[in-house]
């Protein structure tokens, strides 16, 4: 016979153990809560993929690349009548001069690398050569109106200055250390594609360039060549070596062959700014 007394006091203990095994079943096996926020954490696993990606050639090109700017240079040229005829040019020049001949308004577009946070940028002489408005544009978009400082001819350097605040200026590397083979990378506009980027090694050096191939009847000894590409409008932009530091500035192609291109060591190009800082009384 079913004692009705006895009967819950049976069933309490069990109920009591299988709430506190459900209880204790729940807190080991539920997942756990995070009270960090989700996004946050995704964010930070982006960065810490995008980090891995970088390797030494996308960090030396970050390091630079504030540093390169896009010239603009302006000139207003008087049409000839003879065009293709220097010796005629020369000989009737004065006679012509009599009389008004069509002009026309030229822009030729190349690069630049900031030199100095004072506003200073070294560039090649025929980049801005008979420049009668100079507009330099930074990598962060902003504008300003160019002066010329100083210029070379022989060594196809020169140096203009803008005034702006907050400039990042480019480290510079060891021109005569280089090594046949190792990195070389052109940063500049080709074509007016603002911040583009080819790479490659460095091909030789102590290269000769006869000027004529632009027709200035000179021979430019020295030079640094190279197959990371270089196009119109690379010219005054930087090569720079792994470590991202510029080694050389960018300012001719071989014409009639694919990557053959060719750099002024920085060398050359300080030692022309040490004369112009000595006589001009200018400070980078």
């Amino acid at each position: 016979m079913f004692n009705s007394s006895r009967g819950p006091k049976r069933v309490i203990p069990y109920l009591i153990f299988l709430v506190g095994a459900f209880l204790f079943i729940d807190f080991v096996y539920s997942p756990k809560k995070d009270s960090r926020p989700l996004i946050p954490t995704t964010v930070s696993a982006s960065s810490q993929v995008e980090e891995s990606r970088k390797n030494a050639l996308v960090v030396a090109i970050e390091k630079v690349a504030p540093a390169v700017v896009n010239i603009s240079a302006k000139q207003t040229i008087q049409m000839s009548p003879f065009p293709r005829d220097e010796f005629f040019e020369e000989f009737f020049k004065e006679f012509f001069d009599l009389f008004p001949r069509p002009r026309y308004e030229q822009t030729s577009l190349g690069s630049g690398i900031i030199i100095s946070d004072k506003g200073y940028i070294l560039t090649n002489e025929h980049v801005i050569r008979g420049a009668e408005e100079i507009i330099v544009k930074l990598a962060d978009g902003r504008q300003f109106g160019g002066r010329l400082i100083g210029e070379s001819m022989e060594t196809d350097i020169a140096v203009i200055k803008i005034e702006a605040d907050n400039l990042t200026a480019a480290p510079m590397g060891n021109s005569d250390d280089l090594m046949i083979g190792e990195w070389a990378v052109a940063i500049g506009n080709p074509f007016g594609l603002e911040n583009t980027v080819t790479v490659g090694v460095i091909s030789a050096t102590g290269r000769a360039l006869p000027g004529g191939v632009r027709g200035w009847g000179k021979v430019y000894q020295n030079l640094i060549q190279t197959d990371a590409s270089i196009n119109p409008g690379n010219s005054g932009g930087p090569l720079i070596n792994a470590n991202g530091e510029v080694i050389g500035i960018n300012t001719a192609i071989y014409g009639k062959a694919q990557g053959i291109g060719f750099a002024i060591p920085i060398r050359q190009a300080r030692q022309f700014i040490n004369q112009l800082t000595r006589y001009s009384g200018i400070k980078l």
